[in-house]
């Protein structure tokens, strides 16, 4: 996924962290689900155009994970 964010191919990247997110959270791993919703966030910081709803979820997803701990 970091590879595809760094070629801007930011819809791959997104779509790759977010099952990296979605192991993260079945496994409890919680370093990997940190690390997935940072890379997430930086693609979103970083694409050209962001999309209201995808900045919406991962700002409930945050939420939700912060309230978890």
């Amino acid at each position: 996924a970091v590879i595809y964010r760094d070629k801007f191919d930011f819809d791959i990247a997104l779509k790759l962290h977010s099952r990296e997110e979605e192991l993260a959270r079945k496994t409890g791993n919680f370093n990997a689900l940190q690390r997935s919703l940072g890379n997430q966030a930086l693609i979103l910081r970083s694409a050209p155009v962001i999309s209201l709803a995808v900045l919406m979820t991962l700002i409930l997803a945050l939420k939700a994970s912060l309230a978890r701990t």
